[in-house]
């Protein structure tokens, strides 16, 4: 089965209707999802990064998107030494990125599946590595 690793700029698409472009595409990876057409590997940094976003722009109900998005139950991959590594390689080869845009990617790489972002800047200075698809 294929294996998506959505980043935050993509699981924020899912619950930011009014400020977030590009919805459709990310609720369609949602819904495959959820069809089981697909697979979901997140870093557990996921939670962290969307919860901060939330918290700023959606103080009010950010404890109840969290709440629903925890329901979900992706499939969490521990922050592991591998992945640090491959993570640490992106940041060294690609001066300027972060590491927390290089830990989703380097889960894709090492789970040989695909991170999706929409994060335009983060893709174009990394797409030829590949594993990684810009929404």
């Amino acid at each position: 089965m294929k294996i998506f690793v959505p980043d935050a700029s993509i699981i924020l698409k899912w619950v930011l209707e009014d400020e977030e472009n590009n919805r459709d595409n990310a609720t369609a990876f949602l819904r495959g999802w959820v069809a089981q057409e697909h697979e979901f590997v997140v870093p557990s940094l996921w939670l962290y990064e969307v919860g901060n976003v939330l918290g700023i722009k959606r103080p009010n109900d950010a404890e109840k998107i969290l709440e629903i998005l925890l329901e979900y139950e992706f499939k969490e991959m521990k922050i592991t030494k591998d992945v640090t590594n491959i993570a640490c390689a992106l940041m060294k080869e690609y001066r300027g990125v972060t590491f927390y845009d290089t830990i989703y990617h380097a889960v894709a790489i090492w789970n040989k599946g695909t991170m999706v972002t929409a994060d335009k800047t983060y893709y174009d200075t990394a797409k030829d590595k590949g594993s990684i698809l810009l929404l």
